[in-house]
Formats: C-alpha cells, sequence, structure tokens
C-alpha cells in the first residue's frame, strides 16, 4: 500500500472511529482529523496533540526500510517521533484490516 491510500484510509476510518487503544502499551486515546494531520487526545493527560502529516509520512517511510516484524513496533520509531505508539497503532488498524 502507498502513502497516499493509507492516507485516505485513515480519513476514512477516522470518520466512523474516534476512540482507540495503543497496540503496545493498551493505552486508550481519542483521534480527530484536522486540516493538516490527526489531532490525539490520550485519555491519561487530556492534552491533545497535533500530528502533522509529514509526520507520518516519514514514519511511513522509515517503515520500509524495517524489517517485517519491526513495522509495528512502536520502539522501532521512537528516535524519530515522539508519536510513534499512536502512528504505529493506525498502521495496524489500516493494514492489517
Amino acid at each position: 500500500m502507498n502513502f497516499d491510500v493509507f492516507w485516505t484510509k485513515l480519513d476514512e476510518l477516522l470518520l466512523s472511529e474516534r476512540n482507540f487503544i495503543t497496540i503496545n502499551q493498551q493505552k486508550p486515546f481519542e483521534a480527530l482529523r484536522s486540516i493538516d494531520g490527526v489531532v490525539v487526545t490520550p485519555k491519561s493527560s487530556g492534552e491533545k496533540r497535533l500530528i502533522k502529516k509529514e509526520e507520518f509520512t516519514k514514519i511511513y517511510r522509515l517503515s520500509k526500510s524495517l524489517p517485517e516484524s519491526e513495522v509495528f513496533k512502536p520502539n522501532s520509531y521512537q528516535k524519530d517521533s515522539r508519536n510513534s505508539s499512536y502512528i504505529v497503532t493506525f498502521f495496524d488498524k489500516i493494514m492489517n484490516s
């Protein structure tokens, strides 16, 4: 799947679903689309954070260079993004459904 297809599917997913759970630590969060990305709100803090489309693109590109066993592990991206848990949760939800 290329990034544009992923982004379209993410947009469609967020039209019907708002509540998610991170795949690694099982932490609940809410997600909403914004003009230039996705706004996630961890239930634990309630603090909104914007994950820009560019960050999704960066992590998506990095995922292409990883072994398949590492693609859906947030730790694989932690040095590149503080939002890896959320991004990888979306990867998993879309690519494995």
